[in-house]
């Protein structure tokens, strides 16, 4: 049975969940969002949630802290996917975009060798279990336009502009 510890943290008035397994890091939840979304994320067959204590946490929230007041341009927190082969090789590509940059799907696609798989690619980024670690905002439609997040647009639009300060 999985055990994940999770905590609702408040960063500059950015108000999220944090999801840990084992020491790593699962889950990042999208601002402002209830409890459910983990639940929604990873069910509750076969895993327990237990309530996390703020100190064991501290080294994210530090790292979130710097993030939002510009001091940190990539994080080096554990980590832990569960996903699909495609899904792991989709999220480690993310983690090359550089802070403050951004690409299209296709590109991502074509950085993957999967040209003909943008679509599929789409929804493996939108199932990203660790906003803002994991930086999925930082992918645009072709047209160069913000596209779904599961934060919502107003929270990718929110994270792209603070990369440009």
């Amino acid at each position: 049975m999985r055990t994940i510890e999770y905590i609702r943290v408040n960063v500059d008035n950015h108000v999220f969940y944090l999801g840990k397994e084992k020491g790593a890091y699962v889950f990042v939840g999208s601002e402002g969002k209830e409890f459910e979304e983990i639940y929604q994320f990873f069910g509750e067959k076969n895993i327990t949630y237990v309530k996390g204590i703020k100190k064991d946490f501290q080294d994210a929230i530090q790292q979130f802290e710097a993030y939002y007041s510009g001091r940190l341009r990539r994080f080096d927190l554990p980590i832990a996917y569960t996903g699909t082969p495609f899904q792991l090789a989709v999220w480690e590509e993310l983690q090359h975009i550089p802070y403050g940059e951004t690409i299209t799907y296709k590109q991502l696609a074509k950085s993957l060798k999967k040209e003909k798989a943008v679509r599929a690619i789409a929804s493996a980024v939108g199932k990203n279990p660790l906003l803002v670690l994991v930086p999925c905002h930082r992918v645009l439609g072709s047209d160069g336009k913000l596209r779904g997040y599961r934060g919502g647009l107003a929270m990718k639009q929110a994270l792209l502009a603070q990369e440009q300060r």
